[in-house]
């Protein structure tokens, strides 16, 4: 069944469930039948089949017919040197492995959440391991959609998918939404996603897919399937292979020279044994090893967890490395860049939420109170339903609450030197309209001076058209025809350098209620320029690596130009590059896009299944 399409009462006959939930028994005899609501993780491998895997080389193999054939001529001592280099190699790697084992293994109970839903018509905690289909999940702000859903009512229902289509953007949900038939998972905005979160409002959803059914477990499919072959251990068997022909072709011209001059057969063939033993290098399992595992300790000095020994070895054959942006290249924090008031463009310093930084441009150095900049702080600080705060464990700044946009505001208003607590508390909230789908603005009703407020951020394209006027220098300007196309090149400008382009607006004399789908005439003041903060050191990175020969693009499920301006911040990208969108792969012939391949340095709208038909692509091409 097509679930995004489908009625909610056809899903919920479909499914033999009601709005009331499961019972407790129905629960059990469906995760009896279909299993736990979880991915499939590797089982926890024992100590002694992890320590004879190290045993599989041909290298390995090679130096056991050796040290056997040793031992058979009576060379006890050297059969035995031999078989104690191979122990102490096969250890080394054991011990080291299984240490990354557990550590894996105490990573994945760490990150164990529950889920609340609805059981016998009652809300229940369970672990999410023990959601089933058909259960009614109760979805509150913080979060985590344990389940694919289809969602039956919503309230300012708001969730991040970065984690699934690599997008900073919040998605806004509505149980009545009309969607596509052939819609894309980004763009079913009636359904929620295993692994998403909710960052905003309330609301129920019915679970249609659980465990490897999910949009993630699907992913999490196909990863299983791919079988990769670490290079050195392709290496040591080419190399194992060049020995036994080298070790066996002089073996041989020995052995029959030696006949030849009437040596016996015995003689020549204990001589050919000796020869081909001192021939074999046999310690190198253990230097190899040795080496491997110090890179896995420098490694883990940066916390970075290798599961396996050889693959340190492959990272330094990396010739291509394919980057993700929301949460790599960027720290997932919407931060204000730029804005635009009284005809002038600000830049605005910083990192994501961090409430520091200047506020540079324009000609005023110091705006009055009634300039068009002192009137975006302040709606601005008054729009922002949120919090951020620092975190002492991992000494950042994060967002505790609210809307990630409103949490940009909130810093951007901090900078500008004004605190929303003092501002509230002299100014109280009189009414609140928050952002959805259908207004695509957030209302604000606040006492000033003992009169109404009313500030308003959202859509340029929302507010523009609910605009009369523009703070301009002090005054109020009437918005003409030229006036209204400025505008909309400034917010054409902005969204060509890849930034997101909230507008905010103000009514001094509003009415006495306030409509969530008609707004009252505006004042537009400002235009803001957000992204998502480029983290730290990314751009420096970048360089070392293509420095080093290495190639860096970028895979995002973002929309192209944001991808595009990212990437160049980033220096991924350069003028000339190449930018593929996931459509215009999908209507390429395969020849057309392995040429593309080496163009390309910014990948864009990209599903999962396309992250990996690219992977694929570049091994290819070698």
């Amino acid at each position: 069944m097509q679930w995004h399409i489908a009625k909610i009462e056809a899903i919920l006959l479909r499914l033999n469930t009601s709005l009331r939930g499961l019972t407790e028994r129905e629960a059990k005899a469906r995760l009896a039948v279909h299993g736990p609501n979880s991915l499939p993780a590797p089982k926890r491998e024992l100590f002694v089949f992890i320590f004879l895997r190290q045993f599989q080389s041909s290298i390995i193999y090679v130096l056991l017919i050796a040290a056997a054939i040793v031992y058979m001529l009576g060379e006890g001592a050297d059969a035995l040197i031999i078989f104690a280099v191979l122990l102490i190699n096969a250890l080394i790697g054991a011990i080291q492995e299984g240490k990354a084992q557990s550590t894996l293994l105490a990573l994945e109970k760490f990150i164990a959440t529950n889920a609340t839903v609805i059981r016998d018509g009652v809300e229940k905690v369970i672990s999410d391991e023990h959601v089933a289909s058909g259960d009614i999940l109760v979805l509150r702000e913080g979060d985590k959609v344990p389940a694919d859903g289809r969602l039956t009512e919503t309230s300012n229902f708001a969730v991040d998918e970065s984690a699934l289509t690599g997008e900073s953007d919040l998605i806004v949900k509505d149980s009545e939404s009309a969607v596509a038939e052939n819609a894309e998972n980004a763009d079913k905005k009636n359904m929620v996603f295993r692994g998403t979160l909710v960052v905003r409002g309330r609301a129920r959803a019915v679970v249609v897919a659980v465990g490897t059914s999910t949009v993630v477990g699907s992913i999490s499919r196909e990863l299983s399937k791919i079988d990769t072959e670490m290079p050195l251990k392709a290496n040591i068997r080419s190399l194992s292979r060049i020995i036994i022909i080298v070790v066996s072709s002089v073996s041989a011209v020995l052995f029959f020279l030696g006949i030849l001059k009437d040596f016996s057969a015995r003689e020549m063939f204990k001589t050919v044994v000796a020869v081909s033993v001192s021939a074999i290098p046999e310690g190198l399992p253990v230097v190899v090893t040795l080496i491997l595992a110090t890179g896995v300790r420098r490694m883990s000095r940066k916390n970075a967890l290798v599961r396996r020994l050889q693959a340190v070895e492959a990272l330094g054959q990396a010739k291509i490395i394919a980057l993700d942006k929301t949460g790599t290249i960027t720290l997932n924090q919407m931060m204000v860049e730029k804005f635009y008031a009284d005809g002038e463009i600000y830049n605005v310093e910083g990192k994501g939420y961090e409430p520091f930084g200047e506020i540079h441009g324009g000609k005023v150095s110091t705006p009055t109170r009634e300039s068009a900049y002192s009137f975006a702080v302040r709606v601005a600080a008054f729009i922002a339903s949120s919090s951020v705060a620092y975190n002492e464990e991992k000494r950042v700044w994060e967002r505790l609450f609210g809307d990630p946009t409103e949490a940009a505001l909130l810093v951007f208003a901090a900078k500008a030197g004004c605190d929303r607590d003092e501002l509230l508390r002299d100014n109280p909230l009189i009414e609140e309209i928050p952002f959805d789908s259908g207004n695509r603005f957030h209302a604000s009703l606040n006492s000033v001076n003992g009169k109404p407020f009313l500030s308003v951020s959202g859509a340029p394209e929302t507010i523009l058209s609910a605009s009369r006027y523009l703070k301009f220098k002090g005054e109020s300007k009437r918005i003409d025809k030229k006036t209204r196309e400025d505008l909309e090149e400034k917010i054409l400008n902005f969204s060509k350098q890849g930034l997101r382009v909230i507008a905010l607006a103000y009514n001094a004399y509003p009415p006495a209620l306030i409509h969530s789908r008609e707004l009252p005439p505006l004042t537009l003041i400002a235009l803001l320029g957000m992204s998502d903060s480029l983290r730290e050191g990314v751009a420096e990175s970048v360089r070392i690596a293509e420095d080093s020969r290495v190639k860096v693009v970028m895979i995002t499920g973002d929309h192209a130009e944001t991808a595009k301006a990212i990437a160049r911040r980033a220096g991924i990208y350069s003028d000339g590059d190449r930018v593929l969108t996931g459509t215009e792969m999908d209507n390429m012939k395969r020849k057309d896009f392995m040429s593309a391949l080496g163009e390309t340095t910014v990948f864009a709208r990209i599903s999962p299944e396309d992250k990996l038909k690219i992977i694929q692509g570049y091994r290819e091409r070698g």
